[in-house]
């Protein structure tokens, strides 16, 4: 079954129709919680437009996409950008980066949310990001919403996502989770939440000595000579 996913200029067209004035500022909002340039790495990252306005804002010195649909690795690779192909069910590591980004897309791995949002978590080096619709159109009583907004959930596989947390239920799975929340941002007709976790300084320094750490274990780095 055909669907946006197969189609870069299809789903940037019914995204931008879905999302209306929202459109732009969905991704302005996630830019300003980044503020300074670092390393990004985007989950679901789709047709690239968080990258494109990432770039333009001076925000990347380096950005990784992790992406399953064949016809969107396609575009990175048309493009030079840095797509690599992963299945977030598969549970394979996340890669690490100064910041996290997973946008409008955690509902369709809510059945798995409780482990995913932690392996996310833990990827980020400073930051994680979560944006999120918590307004379920694909359940409209009009039908033209309700076909776009199923257009834009049905995924590669052919299903359709019905499912979207509420406000109050996402920020139930991050208190679930332990999971700290920083910063809470709404698109102007609140059809989308940005959900921010910074990390302490201090929690970020303990991070990167741990992995040191077992990087040294690996090398030999540190050993006394025998």
């Amino acid at each position: 079954m055909v669907t946006i996913y197969h189609s870069p200029t299809l789903y940037r067209l019914t995204t931008r129709i879905g999302y209306g004035p929202d459109y732009a500022a969905r991704y302005t909002l996630i830019a300003d919680v980044i503020r300074a340039p670092g390393d990004v790495l985007e989950l679901c990252c789709g047709d690239l437009a968080l990258h494109r306005h990432l770039e333009a804002r001076g925000l990347l010195k380096s950005y990784i996409g992790l992406e399953h649909s064949g016809a969107m690795l396609k575009l990175a690779r048309r493009h030079g950008v840095d797509v690599r192909a992963f299945d977030v069910r598969s549970g394979d590591p996340v890669p690490t980066a100064d910041t996290v980004i997973m946008q409008a897309s955690l509902y369709q791995f809510h059945d798995i949310a409780d482990t995913l949002l932690p392996r996310l978590y833990a990827a980020a080096r400073r930051l994680l990001v979560i944006a999120e619709p918590v307004r379920n159109l694909s359940q409209s009583r009009r039908r033209s919403v309700r076909w776009l907004a199923r257009a834009l959930t049905r995924t590669a596989d052919g299903r359709v996502h019905v499912f979207r947390y509420t406000e109050g239920t996402l920020l139930a799975l991050y208190d679930h989770c332990k999971i700290p929340v920083s910063r809470l941002d709404r698109t102007p007709s609140r059809y989308e939440l940005v959900v921010s976790s910074l990390k302490a300084p201090s929690a970020t320094a303990d991070v990167e000595a741990r992995r040191r750490s077992v990087t040294d274990s690996h090398t030999g780095v540190g050993r006394s000579p025998r």
